[in-house]
């Protein structure tokens, strides 16, 4: 196999006035999507401000001791809804794998503010229009995570517009297909480990995401992330400050 390198995307090449600029950005979003499967985005216009308040507030989440988090356990293991403790997610097992359990802990949520009309509430929505559950501490975090969802659910519109692009489709092509999306956001907690891990456990298995995109963001860190891109080895991820990685459809581990 050989190995890919993760290019570095400007996303404002699509708002540039010039329709040339516009049409080769198209051209080169659908060839890395095509032959490479991941990429990492600058100018994606989530406010730094806003990816602060959320890091600050996650860590105080986790830095509570472990009963304080457990007030807010998922209810069912078929919920991305509250805390999951360490233990309780093994990914590798997504796509047919057998590994122990992955190093993380976790809190996630996913829609808010939706109607209580029949598509939200029916039977057959659980559970991706489960109810959230927030912590008593602490208190910033809900308004963080709301402040954070919204910023990504506009990255996400404006990255379905490019990718409509890229197909040769029109831009609002997949408007009425995610209208009413199901997005989880997941925070992921991956502290030092006081003992050595069990042979083959790792932070994150090995996994392929399901849904139309995934948006991770990205900082300048030692260690971390690791993709596959298609026909490739294994690499590190790039790690650039203020910047989100997108998987399309290619393996990652962290």
């Amino acid at each position: 196999m050989t190995t890919q390198a993760i290019p570095l995307f400007d996303l404002g090449r699509f708002e540039s006035p010039d329709p040339a600029e516009a049409a080769a950005a198209a051209r080169e979003l659908d060839g890395i999507c095509r032959e490479i499967g991941f990429v990492v985005i600058r100018n994606h216009g989530v406010p730094e401000a806003v990816q602060t308040a959320l890091y600050d507030a996650a860590q105080a989440f986790f830095d509570l001791p472990l009963e304080a988090k457990m007030t807010v356990r998922r209810p069912q293991h078929d919920q991305n809804r509250g805390y999951i403790p360490y233990g309780e997610e093994t990914l590798a097992r997504m796509h047919g794998g057998d590994t122990p359990p992955d190093f993380k802990e976790v809190f996630a949520i996913g829609p808010f503010g939706r109607p209580d009309d029949r598509y939200h509430s029916h039977e057959r929505s659980y559970p991706n229009f489960a109810p959230n559950l927030w912590p008593a501490r602490p208190p910033a975090l809900e308004p963080a995570m709301k402040a954070y969802f919204l910023a990504l659910e506009d990255l996400s519109s404006r990255l379905a517009r490019y990718f409509a692009l890229a197909l040769g489709l029109p831009a609002d092509w997949f408007r009425d297909k995610l209208d009413r999306h199901a997005s989880q956001l997941r925070l992921l907690h991956y502290p030092a480990p006081d003992s050595e891990l069990e042979p083959g456990q790792l932070r994150c298995g090995v996994h392929t995401d399901l849904g139309m995109m995934t948006i991770l963001r990205n900082e300048a860190a030692a260690g971390g992330l690791q993709v596959r891109p298609r026909a490739s080895d294994w690499i590190d991820a790039p790690a650039i400050d203020n910047t989100v990685i997108a998987p399309v459809g290619a393996n990652y581990l962290i």
